[in-house]
């Protein structure tokens, strides 16, 4: 079973691949001046707003505290 980070660098690594940077129509309810985003930004746009990204990325974070109070 994939992780999640190999998902992502897969997909990544595919769109590389492939090629694609033909814009695609976008909803413009945040970005009302912008119609059309292209596949980089929609996989840029996901990452950083993705709540499971930024969870894992909290995690690491209390990890990381978790073994500096461990240490002291």
């Amino acid at each position: 079973m994939l992780t999640f980070t190999q998902k992502i660098v897969g997909l990544l690594v595919l769109s590389a691949r492939i090629g694609i940077s033909q814009p695609v129509a976008a909803q413009t309810q945040n970005q009302p001046t912008k119609t059309t985003w292209t596949l980089p930004e929609c996989i840029d746009y996901a990452l950083q707003n993705n709540l499971r990204v930024k969870q894992s990325q909290l995690d690491a974070k209390i990890t990381d505290i978790s073994i500096n109070q461990a240490r002291a």
